[in-house]
């Protein structure tokens, strides 16, 4: 199995459009691709932001690099992605501008067997207690 941990850092007045926007579009696309949510959760931040994360689960690292292929060439999702961006305020607003932006942070951690893979693959082992901290998977 390979699990994957997105997450993101978000301003507050943002977060129920968010929220939103993932029931609505990324969910939908990700599952009629493949993918399966293990879970997601909002943790407050800061005063002003909050930390939303969600883990997906995936047969093998090979069958997530499809899934995102998949993804990321559905034409028709695209389009859903672009005008939402497009109602709120365009992708360089939106994207981790700290400035004005909604988002301020986002990554994407990868659990695979014994590791997790940051983007940068930079890798930390996992014990039973980085286990419980990720949710209990296995």
């Amino acid at each position: 199995m390979f699990y994957r941990r997105k997450f993101y850092i978000v301003k507050n007045e943002f977060v129920d459009i968010f929220n939103t926007h993932f029931n609505e579009t990324n969910l939908p696309n990700q599952i009629k691709h493949g993918a399966r949510l293990i879970g997601r959760w909002m943790i407050p931040n800061h005063n002003s932001t909050t930390e939303i994360f969600a883990i997906w689960e995936y047969d093998s690292y090979e069958k997530y690099k499809e899934i995102e292929t998949n993804i990321r060439g559905d034409s028709e999702h695209i389009i859903r992605i672009n005008k939402w961006y497009g109602k709120n305020g365009g992708r360089d607003y939106v994207n981790c501008n700290p400035v004005c932006g909604h988002l301020i942070k986002s990554a994407k951690l990868k659990v695979d067997g014994s590791c997790i893979r940051q983007e940068s693959s930079f890798l930390i082992p996992i014990d039973s207690e980085m286990c419980c901290t990720l949710g209990c998977i296995r």
